[in-house]
């Protein structure tokens, strides 16, 4: 039996004259690789979204293609460098000048109660982005920590007590030389909160977080700016941008501080 060619619609010519940034396909799960600091690995699932940029006079990408190539990655290890050559890849398969990757994952993370040592496992928000265009590669790493923040000023205006909640810092960070380890980033801006969050407590360590927080108030704004100046001290973080959220316990709305630092994506 011979197969019958069939048409390809969105390779027609298109005479509106509007080329389009990005197209492409959002919120693909699939399964992918992380490396971990102690040289390991960890599966888990990641939630793309690829685009490329449309010609002109073209009607239509290929949709396909983006799976194609994607499929070549299943299982497999992924990166700075690794994200890279899936760029080159996908822009060669497009036939395209300027190609765009986002990877969102749960990276999880072993940790201990403070005082009882009880072992639990944290689970961060990560993100990879990747641009690729005819004369440049940009590369950013997302991460959200949950801390906890008390109230510097509840803290100084009552006679006991301070109100505290749960706040999230979120940084996205571009790299001069080799990327950072996730589990680096996340001791670090673990650090920068009241205390830090876990995934078990019992008494002993509820107590240890309770005193800890009480013991270091701190407002979005001092956890931006605290951020901010350890960041500066690392060498091979070339630009940031960070946004802080505190969710909190006595308002109906959030607080939120931004800064940025060499960043113009």
């Amino acid at each position: 039996m011979i197969e019958k060619k069939l048409p390809d619609v969105q390779s027609l010519k298109d005479a509106r004259g509007v080329p389009l940034y990005r197209v492409g396909v959002e919120n693909v799960n699939f399964p992918i690789l992380i490396g971990r600091k102690e040289r390991r690995y960890q599966i888990t699932q990641a939630i793309i979204s690829m685009y490329g940029d449309l010609k002109k006079d073209i009607r239509g990408t290929n949709m396909s293609r983006f799976m194609e190539v994607l499929m070549q990655y299943r299982y497999k290890r992924m990166n700075s460098k690794k994200l890279k050559v899936f760029l080159k890849e996908l822009k060669k398969k497009l036939k395209t000048k300027d190609v765009y990757a986002a990877i969102n994952f749960k990276y999880f993370i072993p940790k201990e109660s403070p005082v009882k040592k009880i072992k639990g496992i944290q689970g961060y928000d990560c993100v990879f982005v990747g641009r690729l265009t005819s004369d440049n590669y940009d590369f950013y790493f997302e991460v959200s920590v949950p801390i906890t923040t008390l109230c510097p000023c509840s803290k100084e205006i009552s006679k006991y007590g301070a109100h505290n909640q749960r706040a999230i810092i979120t940084a996205r960070l571009k790299f001069s030389e080799k990327p950072l380890w996730i589990e680096d980033v996340v001791s670090l801006l673990d650090s920068m909160g009241s205390c830090d969050i876990y995934p078990v407590l019992k008494r002993p360590d509820e107590k240890f977080v309770t005193e800890t927080a009480f013991k270091n108030p701190k407002f979005v704004e001092d956890v931006v700016r605290d951020t901010a100046l350890a960041l500066d001290k690392i060498s091979c973080v070339e630009g940031y941008s960070i946004k802080v959220t505190s969710f909190e316990s006595i308002h109906a709305h959030n607080a939120v501080a931004y800064f940025k630092r060499n960043w113009d994506f």
